[in-house]
């Protein structure tokens, strides 16, 4: 794994650090891999599905943890699929929560966090509906800063047409000092700071062919 930094790269070896969490890590690229198994037959792709590289995003997360990169444990996954990160995060201690749009997809998350005791939550709700206060994304009465954009850690795999959204929904909705965690492709996670961003969504664009299995810190 190839971790970047101040335009220097240092090469890291990465453990998840317990049994559980690599119990936890199997059992998500079981899923994964029995949802592609499920789709390779079907004529159409399963919308709004793009399963990331759970051991990078851990390996991000633990990079996080040990250098004291965030202000809090507080993490939610935007768009969390079939809830391995959301399980990964929990399992090292963060205060885990992830959300999707689809119903299938959460309580199969759900039923993930189960298999391994762990205290991660899921709801169904759609983080694009943010901005709209009259939407279902929040109750009534509810702050517009809601559970979900008040975390530490964002993490978000989102669609290149999506990138100015993520960004701009990050730097309004999320407290000053939050991260965002953006998988980039299956062998890319980046690591953002607010003040690091500009609302225009550029940390999505690819400078330069991916490491395979790398991580960028955006900011010196």
């Amino acid at each position: 794994m190839i971790i970047e930094r101040f335009g220097s790269r240092l090469s890291v070896s990465f453990a998840p650090g317990s049994e559980r969490i690599e119990a936890v890590l199997r059992d998500a690229e079981r899923q994964i891999a029995a949802q592609h198994a499920r789709m390779a037959g079907l004529s159409t792709q399963v919308g709004g599905l793009i399963n990331g590289n759970v051991r990078l995003v851990t390996a991000a997360l633990v990079l996080i943890l040990q250098q004291g990169l965030a202000s809090g444990r507080r993490f939610c996954e935007w768009g969390c699929g079939l809830g391995g990160a959301t399980c990964a995060a929990s399992a090292l201690g963060l205060e885990a929560r992830g959300i999707d749009i689809d119903a299938g997809r959460v309580a199969r998350s759900q039923a993930l966090a189960a298999r391994h005791g762990l205290p991660a939550r899921f709801e169904v709700r759609d983080y694009r509906a943010a901005n709209d206060e009259t939407s279902a994304a929040l109750t009534p009465g509810a702050s517009r800063q809601s559970w979900w954009t008040a975390s530490d850690i964002i993490h978000v795999y989102p669609w290149p047409s999506e990138a100015v959204f993520i960004e701009t929904l990050f730097l309004e909705q999320t407290p000053d000092e939050a991260l965002l965690l953006s998988s980039y492709g299956p062998g890319e996670v980046r690591i953002h700071r607010k003040t690091h961003l500009d609302g225009r969504g550029r940390y999505a664009q690819r400078r330069r062919p991916p490491c395979t299995h790398s991580i960028r810190l955006t900011w010196p």
